[in-house]
């Protein structure tokens, strides 16, 4: 970080007066919501085109990308179950006596 600022610092005041704006404006497109496309929230949109590159990661060998992002999906849904059971068993204990709750 600080060395990205002092990179910032360096172009605005010998290379050109506008950089550090051009810097944010680009900072700033690549830190907002993705909008819709075709009925997909743009949340999502990221990571679509990152399974859709991900050969990238592994050689141009396109199976193996995919078996990665399989694999990611598959460590995904098992970060999800997992955090929904935690909640559900932080949830159900009462956090004055550690007892259990009774519904």
């Amino acid at each position: 970080m600080i060395t990205v600022a002092v990179k910032q610092v360096i172009a605005e005041l010998f290379a050109e007066p506008t950089a550090g704006a051009v810097f944010v404006t680009k900072l700033s497109s690549y830190a907002r919501m993705p909008e819709s496309r075709n009925g997909i929230p743009g949340v999502f949109l990221p990571y679509i085109e990152l399974v859709r590159h991900m050969y990238v990661l592994t050689a141009s060998r396109y199976l193996a990308g995919m078996l990665l992002a399989a694999l990611l999906e598959l460590a995904l849904l098992w970060a999800v179950v997992r955090g929904w059971r935690q909640r559900r068993t932080v949830a159900l204990v009462w956090p004055s006596n550690g007892e259990a709750a009774t519904s």
